[in-house]
């Protein structure tokens, strides 16, 4: 059975995978069927990602079609729709 840390080490290793960024700036990634998520530490590192899934849309849900790459700040951390 793997670690909390295991598992986030796991989470941060496959968005920084995907997205091209650095696995210690993502702090939550969350899966869905029609869009994910990505929580990171920098607007600088959120623009990458958003740049990562332009002329993407969501595929089905309430947001189907809307453009993915939205950036959202809270409290300091940055949310992007992918």
């Amino acid at each position: 059975m793997k670690t909390d840390i295991e598992k986030l080490e796991e989470m941060q290793s496959y968005a920084a995978q995907r997205f091209g960024i650095l696995p210690q700036d993502v702090l939550g990634y969350n899966w869905g069927s029609a869009y994910d998520k990505v929580w990171v530490t920098t607007r600088e590192t959120a623009e990458m990602v958003a740049k990562k899934v332009e002329g993407e849309t969501c595929n089905g849900g309430r947001f189907h079609g809307m453009s993915l790459g939205g950036i959202e700040s809270y409290d300091g951390k940055f949310e992007v729709m992918c």
